[in-house]
């Protein structure tokens, strides 16, 4: 999609856009996995999961949990708070509480989040079952409320993440076209004497943020603005330049953790980079460089 050419992507699916034939969903790939290896279900714990095999993803949500059941069932497990956005952002069949009112509270929430994931029906009459974490230490709080035994998950659904269903594809349409619009404010702006690095960050996420409806997550928008690789020029003219690179370009070179969907981004094929950024004093200006 060519800079400049709104509304974002609203549709629901890609059409004749994707014309290669179509794999067999995410979930159907991790039923066989299990399949094959005599599971009864697969627990997931981490935003990544969530995200991945619920469809849920929230600004700075808490710890969440995932259990798919043999049958394809979704069962999630999310704070007290976040209930009715998990019921409507997500695609499970079932959204679970743990925990209670207020963000925060429960300086420990871990083991109340193992312990309703426990007892999902899934999991308390499972023998075997697939196990992901990405929060840490959730195996042992699991064991204490299930006898089932954890068969590493975690490189099977890496590989499922490797190849997007078409839904994901939208999300990563979408996500691209949010950091397009953002590159070309900063295009926009960097033009102007005087503006600061502070100035474009800050106009390029309000940019991106605005167009969405709603926060998003890690705005490393315009990377070679804050790189500390002395080899590579900070002027005013090379910030121009990435501004208007092709789009072939800018792809590999903005960051897509930046946007709304974050956590279905974050496969090999589809890696964000951390961005180092050197501290500048206030109203540094772009132009001086």
């Amino acid at each position: 999609m060519a800079l400049g050419s709104e509304p974002l992507t609203a549709n629901p699916s890609l059409g004749d856009r994707v014309t290669m034939e179509r794999l067999p969903h995410r979930l159907d790939r991790l039923v066989q996995w299990m399949e094959e290896n005599s599971l009864d279900a697969t627990v997931a714990f981490g935003a990544v999961n969530a995200a991945h095999l619920g469809s849920y993803a929230r600004y700075y949500g808490g710890p969440a949990g995932i259990v798919v059941g043999r049958d394809r069932s979704r069962t999630l497990v999310v704070m007290y708070d976040e209930v009715p956005v998990a019921q409507e952002l997500g695609d499970a069949d079932v959204v679970l509480p743990y925990g209670e009112r207020g963000f925060g509270l429960n300086l420990n929430p871990l083991p109340l989040l193992a312990g309703v994931v426990a007892g999902v029906d899934a999991v308390a009459s499972a023998k075997r079952i697939g196990f992901s974490d990405e929060l840490g230490g959730m195996a042992d709080l699991l064991r204490s409320g299930s006898d089932a035994e954890q068969v590493d998950a975690g490189p099977t659904l890496h590989r499922i993440r490797m190849l997007k269903d078409e839904d994901e594809l939208v999300k990563v349409l979408h996500s691209y076209e949010l950091a397009w619009m953002a590159q070309r404010k900063v295009g926009e702006l960097a033009q102007q004497p005087g503006i600061t690095e502070i100035e474009l960050f800050s106009a390029a996420l309000s940019t991106a943020q605005n167009a969405n409806g709603a926060p998003i997550v890690g705005p490393n928008l315009i990377p070679q603005l804050f790189t500390t690789d002395p080899g590579r020029s900070r002027s005013r003219d090379n910030i121009l330049r990435f501004a208007g690179v092709p789009i072939k370009a800018a792809l590999h070179s903005a960051p897509i953790n930046c946007v709304k969907y974050k956590n279905w981004l974050t496969s090999p094929t589809t890696t964000s980079r951390s961005i180092e950024r050197k501290p500048v004093g206030p109203r540094r200006s772009i132009a001086s460089r």
